[in-house]
């Protein structure tokens, strides 16, 4: 529905819009400007013309990787060298310092000795020195290719090439980064009371505290499958008596848990802050609605260490199919609207499909269960980041709260995905939640409980977004629907029971 516009206003806007345009394209640089970008292209640097033009974007590529290694290795190569060397003076009789004396000899003499330090500066020298062949030869052939100027040295065009770099390079760089909202009321006798923050040991001996203990030594095990790291957003009113829990696993697990707290007690708020700070390159979203953790990631049925063989799929399928933006875990629908009739579930042996488990076809090359759909709701859910990224995460306008306003919030992201040029998948990764139920009444001054009326309005903003009624056939919903049944009919799939 048309809004009404104020003749003046709509006049002035309109000169203002004309006097942009006659500016030499300032239109396209202030709107650029607004969303966080630029128009405007960075000058090149001068001295590097001569090296990159000729170089194609692939070929940067694979020279950045090797000259990041290199100098990744030089640095450990340097350090190991250093210690060596200081290991060799023996105790700092120099230092006149106390405090300074022993902190050289902890630093570099207790629990070192000679031969473990001299395999370590070897062993970085050989990494170092094969990098540095490795460019060498990647440059005699682009030198052959004409890519090149003839005679170019690696440091010549470490100035250049080393420009960017890749985070994924870094050392101890986490792969999957595992998402947790905790919210909800917890049992105050189920916590140390806050009086016991500023001890020196962490705090044991609470249900609340063991139970994280062990949901932290089973996300861990995680880590054999790819680099893990995990991160817990604490929201609503159980913080002030969760926060110190979470803080010494963070300090006792060397930075694997990265706990943070939330004011706003906002799902889209909050998922988009823990996507923000995560940094693997794949996105799990495991719980969003308890204040619990007892239950995930079960440990194995003698009790032992958790299976993450889960994960090992959910990498394998991303790895396969790049055009992968997010995969439903818990539920989705082919279709839309969504309804009784067109939401499944993924659990096993509660619906159809060979497996009784809502999957019908399989990526043939692996053989592991996956199909399309159109939208997923209940946690958990992953993302590739960067296709998370590039859609602009998810809508912090949207009602929120509890269901059903917390599940439109992620089809809604679905269906951006869609349209981006993404795919959104399913798989069956024996997880699968069923959103906490608060009996209460909802009421609709409650930021975190989605009432009738609330879940009515975010149910029209999205069918206002993605559905508008009156739109000749075929509608964008029918289009993208046609779009996962060609997906799920076509070669890149295999029915189950074909297998």
């Amino acid at each position: 529905m048309a809004r009404a516009v104020a003749p003046a206003a709509l006049v002035a806007t309109l000169l203002g819009l004309i006097s942009l345009v006659n500016s030499d394209g300032a239109v396209d640089r202030q709107l650029a400007q607004q969303h966080g970008g630029s128009a405007e292209q960075p000058v090149p640097f001068a001295y590097c013309k001569p090296f990159l033009e000729r170089l194609s974007p692939n070929d940067q590529h694979q020279l950045r990787e090797s000259y990041q290694q290199y100098h990744g290795a030089y640095a450990r190569f340097m350090r190991a060298a250093r210690n060596h060397e200081a290991f060799q003076k023996g105790p700092a009789t120099w230092i006149e310092d106390p405090g300074l004396r022993q902190g050289w000899n902890v630093t570099y003499l207790v629990g070192n000795n000679l031969e473990n330090l001299t395999r370590a500066k070897d062993d970085a020298e050989t990494v170092m020195k094969n990098m540095e062949s490795r460019i060498k030869a990647q440059l005699t052939q682009l030198e052959g290719q004409n890519s090149l100027p003839a005679g170019t040295q690696v440091d010549q065009l470490s100035p250049c090439i080393m420009r960017k770099i890749y985070p994924s390079q870094f050392p101890d760089q986490p792969v999957v980064s595992l998402l947790l909202r905790l919210r909800g009321e917890v049992a105050a006798s189920d916590w140390p009371p806050p009086s016991v923050n500023g001890t020196k040991e962490p705090p044991t001996g609470f249900k609340g505290t063991d139970a994280v203990s062990a949901f932290i030594r089973r996300a861990q095990a995680c880590s054999k499958v790819a680099p893990t790291e995990l991160l817990v957003m604490l929201s609503g009113p159980g913080p002030l008596l969760q926060a110190s829990t979470w803080a010494w696993q963070s300090w006792q697990t060397e930075g694997f848990v990265v706990p943070l707290l939330d004011t706003l007690d906002r799902e889209a708020a909050g998922l988009n802050r823990l996507a923000s700070v995560a940094r693997g390159q794949l996105l799990v979203a495991l719980r969003a609605d308890r204040p619990g953790v007892e239950d995930l990631l079960p440990a194995g049925a003698a009790g032992g260490e958790h299976d993450c063989a889960w994960l090992q799929r959910i990498v394998t399928l991303y790895h396969r199919i790049p055009q992968l933006g997010a995969m439903a875990h818990g539920r989705y629908s082919f279709s839309h609207p969504a309804n009784d009739g067109s939401l499944r579930l993924l659990a096993g042996g509660i619906g159809g499909g060979p497996a009784k488990n809502n999957m019908w076809w399989l990526e043939p090359m692996t053989a592991v269960p996956f199909q399309y759909v159109l939208y997923g709701d209940f946690s958990p859910m992953s993302f590739r980041r960067s296709a998370l990224e590039e859609v602009g995460g998810f809508d912090e306008d949207l009602p929120q709260g509890d269901e059903p306003c917390s599940s439109i919030i992620r089809r809604d992201v679905s269906v951006r995905l869609w349209k981006s040029g993404w795919r959104v998948g399913a798989h069956e990764a024996g997880m699968m939640q069923q959103p906490a139920v608060n009996p209460a009444a909802a009421q609709a001054s409650d930021p975190t409980r989605c009432s009738s009326d609330v879940a009515a309005l975010a149910s029209q903003l999205f069918e206002a977004r993605h559905a508008p009624p009156g739109l000749p056939a075929p509608s964008p919903m029918d289009a993208l629907m046609s779009r996962v049944r060609e997906l799920n009919m076509g070669p890149g799939l295999k029915p189950i029971d074909a297998a």
